[in-house]
């Protein structure tokens, strides 16, 4: 049992010197932006089409492509926030919905349709 002690502090002071030791060390490595994301997948998606394909094969790799006018908060799950549209309201009736959307998104539709 002593020797069971004796193990345990050794490794918990070994353990503790290691993390006094890396934490300096990771706090100065500065993030790195850019770069290739590499998905790897069960099996190949049927398609690459989003709005066709419901299957984790094309979600996975494909989200990071397109932006959506809401999503889902990531932190408060069922909380809807927006992507594209800054501000939505809906009719008394709840048939039309308005989106406002951001300046940047307004600029590069147009940007597209001339």
């Amino acid at each position: 049992m002593r020797g069971f002690k004796q193990s345990m502090w050794l490794l918990a002071i070994v353990m503790l010197t290691g993390l006094w030791a890396v934490s300096p060390a990771l706090a100065k490595e500065k993030p790195h932006y850019g770069g290739v994301l590499r998905v790897a997948l069960a099996g190949d998606p049927p398609s690459l089409d989003m709005h066709q394909e419901q299957t984790f094969m094309v979600t996975i790799p494909m989200s990071t492509v397109y932006n959506t006018l809401v999503m889902f908060d990531p932190h408060e799950y069922p909380k809807i926030i927006g992507d594209l549209a800054q501000a939505w309201t809906v009719s008394s009736d709840g048939m039309t919905w308005t989106f406002t959307l951001e300046f940047i998104t307004i600029w590069v539709i147009l940007c597209l349709l001339r």
